[in-house]
């Protein structure tokens, strides 16, 4: 990813730069994603630039330290891909960033194995500029962006598959819709027994049925007015209930549950799990219910979880609004990850110690090789280099060293001798040189 990325940004670059480009190299590449994930962790994703980069004594001292504010800003604007000759919008609609984020999306399955439950749901990243899946919904506190559809860990929140959300296809209908959604998440675990949680725009007893072939159960709300619902539960017999009642209908494999949890409400669920008529003896609420409630909020706990350390920046460009929620993404995957592996370590840390090392360890090839040469580099910057614990070399040892390097020279017969010190002219000419004297 990394290899394409540098590509197709030097590119753009010598495109609309020319030869005033600086060829972008992997350690800037990483030192940008450090920055901004330093600037998500200070909550400073939404500052301008030059307040970021201003020097004084609230200066960002890792910013200084590591590259330029014109070159950070550089990269962000110069950041591309794909290939635009090769480009085919008419096609595909996501082909400015389309293979990156492929990459991206088989990195997250490869390297994690799923736990028993599995919540799938939306999520929308904040945008309001020119996109053509731009999605409008009020009941997200951003109204307007662009939504995603995952699948993650009920019990770590990582992230286990993602893919964007297009808007409706010409072959796709309105039924089907949210079960072709669940299908496409839940590939790559079929026939592994995980359990699937979703809300009520997905669940249908079709998909249940389906899921079941394929090794999965589903556990999730139905809409009452669906057609596999019957009438003994629909909304207009409630009012004849009484509260925390319950009612449980099965056919087959599938079991159905109408809840009433005040008076003139009521909640149905769907499961291929549960074949009995389990209740709580306490709130008399049924146990599909009770696991549903704890299995649902996956997604909407990585969603708050992503938006603490936020690397979104402002910007009227939508591959660039993806990319950046890729790294929130991958950023907490990686802490995730980390923490299975080193379950000591997790005990004693936080996912902020975590960024913090992370960050420098993205950031530091560069702040090393600014500090082996520091030449040009302005004294506040030298200063944060010092600042964050790197040995700078000083401008007077690089002009010793480069003296003494330097081969020798003889001095011109007609300038003064430096061992003496004299600036006057010489008047002693040689003959053998020169055969007039001075008047």
């Amino acid at each position: 990813m990394t290899n394409a990325i540098l590509l197709h940004t030097n590119e753009e670059g010598l495109r609309q730069r020319g030869i005033a480009w600086k060829d972008l190299v992997a350690m800037k590449v990483s030192s940008a994603i450090g920055l901004l994930l330093f600037l998500g962790l200070t909550k400073s994703g939404r500052e301008n630039v030059r307040s970021i980069w201003r020097k004084g004594p609230c200066a960002r001292n890792i910013c200084l330290a590591t590259m330029s504010g014109t070159r950070f800003q550089d990269i962000l604007v110069m950041l591309r891909f794909d290939d635009k000759t090769t480009r085919n919008r008419q096609n595909d609609k996501f082909a400015p960033i389309r293979d990156i984020f492929d990459q991206f999306a088989a990195s997250c399955r490869r390297y994690y194995s799923a736990g028993e439950n599995v919540p799938v749901d939306k999520q929308l990243v904040p945008f309001r500029g020119r996109c053509p899946f731009l999605q409008y919904m009020p009941s997200k506190p951003a109204k307007y962006g662009i939504k995603f559809w995952l699948c993650v860990d009920v019990d770590t929140h990582y992230t286990l598959n993602i893919f964007l959300y297009l808007g409706k296809q010409r072959d796709q209908t309105t039924d089907n819709r949210g079960a072709e959604v669940v299908k496409k998440l839940m590939e790559p675990l079929y026939n592994t027994g995980r359990n699937v949680t979703c809300d009520n725009y997905f669940t249908r007893s079709r998909l249940a049925i389906e899921l079941l072939q394929k090794g999965l159960t589903l556990v999730g709300t139905i809409k009452p007015n669906r057609w596999e619902v019957p009438q003994e539960i629909c909304p207009n017999r409630v009012k004849k209930r009484d509260a925390k009642s319950s009612v449980f209908l099965f056919n087959g494999d599938l079991t159905l549950v109408s809840y009433i949890p005040k008076p003139k409400r009521s909640v149905i669920l769907l499961s291929s799990m549960h074949h009995d008529k389990s209740v709580d003896g306490i709130n008399q609420k049924p146990e599909i219910i009770n696991f549903y409630n704890k299995t649902k909020g996956g997604v909407d706990t990585l969603d708050q979880m992503v938006s603490l350390y936020s690397v979104l920046r402002t910007t009227k460009r939508w591959p660039l609004t993806v990319f950046y929620n890729m790294i929130n993404i991958v950023a907490l995957n990686a802490y995730i990850l980390y923490c299975q592996l080193n379950l000591d370590w997790a005990r004693r840390h936080t996912r902020r110690d975590f960024y913090e090392e992370l960050i420098m360890a993205l950031v530091r090839p560069q702040i090393e090789l600014r500090a082996a040469n520091p030449v040009g580099l302005h004294t506040h910057t030298v200063s944060a280099i010092g600042i964050l614990g790197f040995n700078v070399v000083r401008q007077r040892e690089l002009e010793r060293q480069h003296h003494l390097n330097a081969p020798l020279r003889r001095d011109c017969y007609l300038c003064p001798s430096r061992s003496q010190g004299d600036h006057a002219p010489r008047t002693d000419f040689s003959p053998t040189y020169n055969t007039w004297k001075p008047s």
